[in-house]
C-alpha cells in the first residue's frame, strides 16, 4: 500500500458551536481523511489536542492559527512517513 503523499495534504476543520462556558469554539481536526485531533480556540490561537499516537508531540501546544497547525501536523506526518520507509529493509535478489 502507498504512503499517500504529504507535501500538503488534506485538511479539514469542523467548526463545532459549544454551549459551555470555557470553550465556546471547537474544531474538529481531519488530515488525509483521519481524524487527527480537535483544536479549541484559546486567546493568541488554537490549543491542539491530539487523538492518533504519532501527533502526541503537539498536544497541547498553542498555534497562532489553523494554518500554522496544518504545517506542524504535515511535518510530522511526513517525518513519521521518512522514518517508516527508512526503516524498511531493502530487498536483495542474488543473481
Amino acid at each position: 500500500m502507498e504512503a499517500p503523499a504529504l507535501s500538503g495534504g488534506r485538511f479539514f476543520m469542523f467548526q463545532a458551536n459549544i454551549s459551555h462556558p470555557l470553550r465556546s469554539d471547537v474544531s474538529l481536526i481531519e488530515f488525509d481523511n483521519e481524524a487527527v485531533g480537535l483544536a479549541v480556540q484559546d486567546r493568541g490561537g488554537f490549543r491542539f489536542f491530539a487523538a492518533t499516537p504519532t501527533l502526541n508531540r503537539l498536544d497541547s501546544q498553542l498555534f497562532r492559527s489553523l494554518k500554522v497547525l496544518r504545517r506542524a501536523i504535515a511535518d510530522v506526518r511526513r517525518g513519521v512517513t521518512q522514518r517508516a520507509s527508512a526503516a524498511k529493509p531493502q530487498l536483495h535478489i542474488a543473481a
